[in-house]
């Protein structure tokens, strides 16, 4: 499969940049920017665009995958590297799903925010429609969060059920 990574990265005493990160793979691109300052705090953000759910399952040991979309949007990582475990970093993630034309159709969006300091991820304003199936999420994961499924066919599932059994791993 074509591959594509290139980027500038710039070092001095007291700043680490990578800039103009372009990475194509998998159907899709990441660009993305960071920074790492004193050693001690960072940002990175980036933008996704177009990665295929099929290409994504099957590059993970899961070829032959029923679900089809293409995955893009924003996610960002902000942190301070003086703080204990994970406790000092932050990040939000925004994507969306959109439709493709083969295989069983996958649309919706994915909102979430990690928090270090309460080691948490929040899920806010996020659905997943198959074709005859809504599932819509909200909350905190590990404490209290609430996913609402409606489905008018639990054939929409046979595919996440094929990709946890152990022997579909290839």
């Amino acid at each position: 499969k074509d591959l594509l990574l290139n980027t500038t990265v710039k070092v001095s005493p007291n700043l680490i940049e990578v800039s103009g990160l372009r990475f194509k793979a998998l159907g899709g691109e990441l660009r993305a920017e960071a920074r790492v300052e004193e050693l001690t705090r960072f940002t990175a953000a980036g933008d996704l665009r177009g990665f295929d759910i099929q290409s994504v399952a099957s590059s993970l040991g899961h070829a032959g995958l029923q679900y089809s979309g293409a995955v893009s949007g924003k996610l960002s990582a902000r942190g301070d590297l003086r703080s204990p475990g994970r406790s000092g970093i932050n990040g939000d993630l925004a994507i969306s799903i959109a439709l493709r034309k083969t295989g069983m159709p996958v649309s919706g969006t994915i909102r979430a925010v990690y928090s270090g300091a309460h080691d948490l991820i929040s899920l806010r304003g996020t659905h997943i429609n198959l074709p005859n199936t809504q599932i819509t999420a909200a909350g905190d994961l590990g404490a209290s969060a609430e996913v609402h499924i409606a489905s008018r066919n639990l054939n929409d599932f046979l595919p996440a059920v094929w990709l946890t059994s152990p022997s579909t791993k290839k």
